[in-house]
């Protein structure tokens, strides 16, 4: 693997130039810290806006709860004094006795519309809040009244004043749901949500059962009316909950309690119907509602706070869910929805701020690795250029860099190289001169000697001839003869036979093995003619030993036999 990079940075070093090498580098640095600082911006902000928006529900989920609690005691705190002071006697429905207290408390809590308490006899006494003007009035039903309920208006120190109502039917409180609820229960209950039959406004009613504390023998019913939907409704109205964001609570069976929407849970009209939460005109109330069906498959299933999310309409929608229990029997669900868009608002324009400045910080970085390669790689380059000039023949080139350090080493160094060459190539022709000059005298003596001359270099290939050598051989000096086709190319032949002449006997090869002698028994035949060889032969060594040269001489002889005799000259 190793070998493989070093191969990849030889042939990259060698085909791409400097400034590339220099610049991309750089480059890529640059780009890959831009987009990693972009990428663990986003990722950061994206953290921590989810972790804003989990505490944000939790909190919200938290006052609602609070304020839930609150709510949901006051009323059976009213009643658990009301059921002591029953028990005591001081509150009396038959002899409408104790209505002081019951006015007292009603002033105190805005949101209770009713307190009031029934005996066994049927007889009821209690305080109402008029929907109205807000005015407080007593209401009583009792034997003096033949059990039909009595309205008087009280005075400001809470005193019955004048007769203002009068009821047409016999009213008796053992009938009705809050006294029955409160005697099968045997201790605090709730009723249902229901619309007061006055106001028509949602409301709920605690009740709590009375006995006697010397035979615990049932004495009655202390109850209070509040319109709880109504006032949780207004505060969660007046919750900020993002910019969109929406709270409401839900029995289990998906009824609606309260909603920060401002919309009616009971119906108006000839029937008064509780309002289903898959029914609101809300279409995030709907839509959370099924989604929360869906994923529990019941409502029941709610058991601990649970924050979950989910897509509507396209949106990311953030929900906490979570039970809310008091120990009457009242179990409700506390929904709140975010829309994740109310966060990634600001967190999308931070981030087209962060894609700004980054791609910004990536051109900055890139103008200046541009500027410091072209920096570093001038004075290089300058140098290959007048290297490359200086190889090309132009002696004269120096290199300008007013630089200290390595470059400005570099530059002297190279300054100092140009100007040794220069005297050096001037040394060198000056010796070429004297070297051609004396080539030339040896080639004319060479020339003039009347005695072939052929030198061969030591692969056995013709490296000079005489013209004297040219003119013997006949054929000239041929290029691509080897020293075994010699005999055959020439026609060198035995003396006074037809044998060809063998190789390893000829003088030029000889020498090539390092011998040293002469022969003259050649003759070299010419067409008809035969011509006598007398040759030489010696070889050239090195300083080494190593044989350079071969050097084969020969010159014309006699040649005598029974036919003939020829002397060539």
């Amino acid at each position: 693997m190793s070998s493989l990079l070093k191969q990849v940075v030889a042939q990259v070093s060698r085909t791409v130039p400097l400034q590339t090498v220099l610049i991309v580098p750089f480059v890529l640095q640059t780009l890959v810290t831009v987009g990693l600082v972009g990428y663990f911006s986003f990722k950061n902000r994206q953290e921590a806006i989810n972790d804003l928006a989990s505490q944000l529900r939790r909190e919200l989920t938290n006052r609602i709860e609070g304020k839930l609690q609150t709510y949901t005691e006051i009323p059976h705190n009213i009643n658990r004094l009301n059921a002591s002071t029953f028990a005591q006697g001081k509150i009396d429905p038959s002899a409408v006795k104790g209505e002081f207290p019951l006015w007292q408390q009603i002033q105190i809590y805005p949101m209770v519309s009713d307190i009031y308490c029934g005996d066994r006899k049927g007889s009821l006494l209690g305080v109402r809040r008029s929907p109205a003007d807000r005015s407080i009035e007593l209401r009583s039903s009792n034997v003096a009244t033949d059990h039909k309920l009595y309205g008087y208006s009280l005075d400001r120190n809470g005193q019955r004043d004048q007769l203002i109502s009068q009821g047409n039917k016999a009213f008796d409180a053992r009938v009705r749901p809050w006294y029955k609820a409160a005697v099968a229960a045997g201790e605090p209950s709730w009723s249902g949500i229901y619309a007061d039959f006055a106001s028509q406004l949602p409301t709920i009613t605690a009740s709590t059962p009375v006995y006697s504390t010397a035979d615990r023998s049932l004495l009655g019913v202390c109850a209070t009316d509040v319109f709880l939907p109504n006032e949780m409704s207004r505060f969660l109205a007046s919750l900020q909950i993002g910019k969109t964001g929406i709270a409401f609570i839900l029995e289990r069976s998906g009824q609606l309690v309260a909603t920060s929407t401002g919309e009616a849970i009971i119906s108006h009209g000839a029937a008064a119907n509780r309002l289903s939460a898959v029914e609101s005109r809300n279409p995030t109330v709907r839509a959370t509602t099924a989604y929360l069906r869906e994923h529990f498959s019941d409502l029941w299933q709610i058991q601990t706070a649970e924050q979950l999310d989910f897509k509507f309409d396209g949106r990311r929608q953030l929900i906490q869910v979570m039970p809310f229990k008091d120990t009457r029997r009242l179990d409700w669900l506390i929904v709140t929805v975010l829309p994740e868009s109310d966060f990634m608002a600001k967190i999308n324009q931070s981030i087209h701020t962060t894609i700004l400045l980054c791609i910004a910080a990536f051109l900055l970085g890139i103008a200046i690795c541009i500027l410091i390669a072209r920096w570093i790689a001038k004075p290089i380059v300058s140098v290959s250029q007048s290297a490359k000039a200086l190889a090309d023949g132009a002696w004269n080139q120096t290199v300008e860099i007013e630089r200290s350090g390595d470059l400005g080493e570099l530059a002297r160094s190279f300054n100092q190289m140009a100007q040794q060459l220069q005297i050096a190539f001037a040394k060198m022709q000056s010796l070429n001169q004297i070297l051609a000059q004396s080539e030339t005298r040896l080639q004319k003596i060479l020339e003039s000697v009347p005695v072939g001359i052929v030198v061969m270099d030591a692969t056995g290939r013709p490296y000079y001839a005489n013209q004297k050598a040219i003119q013997l051989l006949g054929n000239g000096v041929l290029p691509s003869v080897t020293p075994e086709q010699i005999a055959e190319v020439y026609q060198l032949y035995v003396a006074g036979t037809d044998r060809p002449y063998p190789t390893e006997q000829l003088m030029i090869r000889r020498a090539l093995n390092g011998e040293q002698g002469s022969v003259d028994d050649i003759e070299i035949h010419q067409g008809n003619r035969i011509i006598p060889i007398e040759s030489w032969g010696t070889p050239i060594f090195d300083e080494s030993g190593n044989i350079l040269y071969a050097i084969a001489a020969f010159q014309p002889g006699f040649l005598t036999n029974n036919k003939k005799s020829i002397y060539m000259t």
